[in-house]
């Protein structure tokens, strides 16, 4: 396309030159002008046998009144997940879908945040109490996907400090616990007496041998992935926890190690055990976005590939999908944060350059929009985050794809 579109404009040009110097002399400049303008759509474009082009609209996602909101999570339904501050500058969890828009989702006392959403609509996240202790939430709704529903307070397993980070298909919840003792806290699952259900049990899930650990992503089995603190140490680790049966309540912590520094975190897993997040690299002076891939689906052992960056010195990977597709924020060359997408074929793509409108002989991005954030993906390609409209405040945003031949 790119191709024909240059040879059309060189024949062009060649037509409309002149056999004088000066004639010449425009003609290479215009030459020069379209391989210049033609390589840097390529860039932007995609990458060498990555079929048609796809690039992103952008909607954002409103608010309730106040300066800032942040899009966290979305379903295959295409419902999105996040929390967006009020006039009062208290913030709440909303559930957002494309026909009806933004909607609160309550809380126990003012605050809440929603992190996350499954297929039929359940929301989890956490939420301050009358007595302002936190507590995990699990709000249900009226009707499989809809946007009205009610918040369930889901207490807490040790202490009255807990939050619930992400929920599987079948219910299963994971997120952190604090302990009575002092500056300790555990990573749980809570899994619902019956498949979807408000009732269930929680069961925490220990640590590498440090005072704490949290785990923010769980998949269908019941393979939850996130952090440990380290024994006498201050240091953390990538952890994966495998229930010994599928969404069992006993299992193993593995440390998925590091990508030579001192410190890892997993954010994400998906159906296959794939996880991702990030770590520090030798000398503990960059972090970069990793993915742990393991030998066999779903197993315990495996390799931690470095992911890069956008030029900058630190990168992290919120999420992944079944097919391998990975949304996160990095630093630039210039020390700004952009989100991006990373795929097997294309490696780390600035999705600000992917953004509609954003090649068309034009380097800059669309409509003024700067993402600075991508926090999730689901199975149609539908990433969410955060980002600003010509330097203004951090809105939740949508990006969906626009594919071009």
């Amino acid at each position: 396309m790119y191709l024909q579109a240059l040879r059309g404009y060189l024949a062009q040009s060649r037509d409309e030159g002149s056999s004088t110097g000066k004639g010449r002399s425009m003609l290479r400049s215009r030459a020069v002008n379209s391989v210049v303008l033609l390589f840097i759509c390529l860039c932007l474009a995609g990458c060498p046998g990555s079929g048609p082009v796809t690039r992103y609209s952008v909607t954002d996602l409103g608010s309730f009144g106040g300066d800032r909101s942040n899009a966290l999570g979305v379903n295959d339904q295409g419902q999105v997940v996040g929390l967006s501050e009020m006039p009062s500058d208290i913030a709440q969890g909303f559930v957002w879908d494309e026909a009806t828009g933004i909607h609160s989702i309550g809380s126990l006392n003012e605050h809440s945040e929603a992190w996350d959403i499954n297929e039929a609509g359940q929301i989890v996240g956490e939420t301050n109490t009358l007595g302002n202790t936190i507590h995990p939430f699990l709000w249900m709704p009226d009707e499989p996907n809809g946007t009205t529903g009610t918040l369930h307070d889901m207490g807490a397993p040790a202490s009255d400090w807990a939050g619930a980070w992400q929920i599987n298909e079948s219910g299963q919840v994971t997120g952190w616990s604090a302990l009575p003792g002092p500056d300790e806290w555990r990573p749980f699952v809570w899994t619902p007496d019956d498949p979807n259900g408000t009732a269930g049990t929680y069961v925490h899930l220990g640590t590498l041998g440090g005072v704490g650990a949290e785990t923010y992503a769980i998949n269908d089995l019941g393979q939850t992935a996130g952090y440990s603190v380290m024994p006498d140490s201050d240091f953390y680790h990538a952890i994966l926890w495998t229930p010994e049966t599928p969404n069992g309540d006993t299992g193993t912590m593995y440390d998925l190690g590091t990508l030579g520094g001192s410190e890892s975190e997993a954010r994400g897993i998906n159906a296959s055990g794939v996880v991702v997040g990030e770590a520090a690299l030798e000398g503990d002076e960059e972090k970069h976005a990793f993915r742990w891939v393991p030998t066999t689906p779903n197993g315990s052992s495996g390799e931690m590939q470095d992911l890069g960056t956008l030029g900058g010195d630190a990168s992290i990977a919120y999420s992944i999908t079944d097919a391998g597709e990975i949304v996160g924020r990095s630093t630039t060359r210039t020390g700004e944060n952009a989100a991006f997408l990373w795929t097997e074929v294309c490696g780390m793509i600035d999705l600000n350059k992917r953004l509609n409108a954003a090649c068309r002989y034009n380097p800059h991005t669309g409509k003024g929009w700067k993402i600075t954030i991508a926090r999730d993906i689901n199975a149609q390609g539908w990433i969410v985050g955060s980002g600003t409209l010509d330097g203004g405040d951090l809105r939740a945003v949508l990006l969906r794809p626009i594919t071009e031949d």
